[in-house]
């Protein structure tokens, strides 16, 4: 309470018998709360505990849940926290529907182009898996549509471009088979024509053949984007081919840019060398304790396929209001200008057909940043039960950092080749230590068998 500022030293112990008094009665006749405003700056208590553990059949309501970790808006340039803000006010949605489409928005955009090294063997890319965990009608979409707009467009100009050359192409190859068909003789042979590069940034269809065919062409890697997660885990084991896990086990692979391959009985077996691929969507809050449970025992768990996931809360704490203010065209054109800048970032392959990773360093003071965290989140409770889930924070931080760092190279028009400075670690370790507190949320109330309400009475106290 003293923390709070609610009450001075001589008066705490009062105050406490007070709200733990209001907690049992909350506990026994449970009220509803009055919503309030919520500043998304205020800072948010870390150590919840658990309130009493209710049967996993029970639904789960947002008024049982805490509110949702703030976005530290400090982490992000100025230019994207006006942006931020206006977002919310035109689409009249919480804060965090637009910083998690901003996060998924610059992940589609740096992909694979750049690469984090924050030691000699790990390297890290800017590809994210990306959950918002919000219930339906939220306004993720409106949110995810715009800002996703110019990527859209962007790719739209190029498959124009490409459908030039690839009827061009087939009628070189036309006149092609041709020829070839007259060969008498082995020094006689056409040169065959090189069929046109078809350039994508993400997909919505996840059979495996056919991601396979676009990762086949796009070492750079592709953004999923899929408005139902939890229908996308179930897709992945209809879709595999022999009835288990094989495009999770694809997925997983995936996640860092590794190989993936196709075996056909009647068609060209299909092998990318470097399958990077982000994943972008939104789960209902009442799916949640099923993914967790992945009708497998908890196999996801178990694989590190959830863990992979950046699980983002959203809720409403007001209905929405009509707005007439849109989304304005200043707005628009950065997001615009962000596209042309990290789009235009390709990645090169060697003669044995390997990724050259253009490499981003991270400086000296960087790095002791990085490690002080490093070593200090290994400590917490949380964290130390769940190895995996620790794991991949980790990764998270670096990751998050590399979009940073590529976020102020397309505002400043450079290529993104300096070290990372300290003052880049430092506002992704904010956005890491708020990946931190979701994940706790979710992590927590969410998985079966350990699903725990709050109390109306204790939601306020923590709003």
């Amino acid at each position: 309470a003293q923390s709070c500022g609610l009450v001075a030293d001589d008066g705490e112990h009062a105050a406490l018998k007070t709200i733990q008094s209001g907690l049992e009665s909350g506990k026994k006749e449970p009220r509803h709360a009055p919503v309030s405003s919520r500043n998304d700056n205020n800072r948010y208590n870390t150590t919840c505990q658990d309130v009493g553990e209710v049967d996993e059949s029970e639904s789960i309501s947002a008024k049982h849940l805490p509110p949702p970790p703030p976005v530290p808006m400090e982490a992000f340039p100025p230019p994207i926290t006006v942006l931020l803000e206006e977002a919310v006010e035109a689409f009249s949605v919480p804060l965090q529907i637009p910083a998690a489409c901003m996060l998924a928005f610059l992940s589609t955009c740096v992909g694979g182009s750049r690469h984090i090294f924050p030691k000699n063997s790990w390297a890290e890319p800017g590809s994210l898996w990306l959950g918002l965990v919000a219930e339906s009608g939220t306004g993720k979409s409106p949110v995810a549509n715009a800002f996703f707009r110019s990527i859209y467009d962007y790719e739209s100009e190029l498959f124009v471009a490409w459908e030039e050359k690839q009827k061009a192409y087939l009628r070189e190859y036309g006149v092609y088979k041709n020829a070839l068909a007259k060969v008498k003789c082995v020094d006689e042979l056409p040169a065959e024509p090189r069929k046109p590069h078809k350039r994508e940034y993400y997909l919505d269809d996840m059979t495996a053949e056919a991601m396979s065919n676009t990762l086949s062409e796009n070492p750079r890697g592709v953004m999923l984007l899929k408005d139902e997660l939890s229908g996308f885990v179930a897709e992945m084991s209809r879709y595999s081919a022999k009835g288990d896990d094989g495009t999770k086990d694809r997925m997983l692979t995936a996640y860092n840019g590794g190989p993936w391959k196709i075996s056909r009985a009647s068609k060209p077996d299909i092998f990318c060398r470097h399958a990077l691929v982000g994943i972008f969507g939104t789960i209902q809050p009442g799916m949640l304790p099923r993914i967790f449970d992945a009708e497998k025992g908890g196999a996801d768990e178990a694989s590190g396929f959830l863990q992979r996931f950046i699980l983002v809360r959203a809720e409403r704490a007001e209905p929405k209001q009509w707005v007439e203010k849109p989304f304005s065209q200043e707005s628009q054109n950065l997001l615009h200008s962000i596209v042309h800048h990290l789009l235009k970032w390709d990645v090169k392959l060697d003669g044995s057909g390997q990724i050259q990773k253009n490499c981003v360093h991270i400086s000296d003071t960087a790095r002791t940043l990085y490690i002080n965290w490093y070593n200090q989140i290994a400590k917490e409770g949380f964290l130390s039960d769940n190895p995996s889930l620790l794991d991949k924070l980790h990764a998270h931080a670096l990751r998050l950092c590399l979009l940073l760092h590529c976020l102020d190279a397309a505002i400043a028009s450079n290529k993104g080749m300096n070290s990372i400075s300290v003052d880049t670690m430092q506002r992704a370790l904010m956005l890491a230590e708020w990946v931190k507190l979701n994940q706790f949320q979710c992590w927590t109330f969410f998985k079966p068998g350990k699903v725990n309400q709050v109390s109306p009475i204790e939601r306020t106290i923590m709003q």
